[in-house]
């Protein structure tokens, strides 16, 4: 899990952008930004008052929510045309398409040099 500031600087919302790589497989990106936290403006008409308001939520950062709070980074083999998510799944692929490095690993089912 890595933490990241809500807020960057006096009024400035947090801003990344998320990229997952690995070898042999498509990259996955995406963005996640501070947006008004609720509480922001809520909180402060109720309980937190004008100093609430101008500083110190934005200068703490406790006016933002990142969103989206959670991502689930699925990464789809380069080459492939069926993909699955099911753990038990079988991928049919080309020969061609399955990395070197894996080839060894590869079983042959059947035809002639199969036996």
């Amino acid at each position: 899990m890595i933490r990241l500031k809500r807020g960057d600087g006096f009024f400035q919302r947090g801003l990344y952008r998320l990229v997952v790589e690995k070898p042999g497989y498509k990259h996955f990106e995406t963005e996640i930004r501070g947006e008004v936290n609720g509480w922001y403006i809520a909180g402060n008409i109720v309980f937190g008052g004008l100093i609430g308001w101008i500083i110190v939520d934005p200068a703490t950062g406790a006016m933002w929510s990142l969103k989206p709070s959670e991502i689930d980074a699925t990464l789809a083999a380069q080459n492939s045309s069926f993909i699955s998510k099911g753990r038990d799944a079988m991928v049919i692929v080309l020969k061609e398409q399955v990395p070197e490095d894996l080839q060894s690993c590869m079983t042959l089912l059947s035809g002639p040099q199969a036996r």
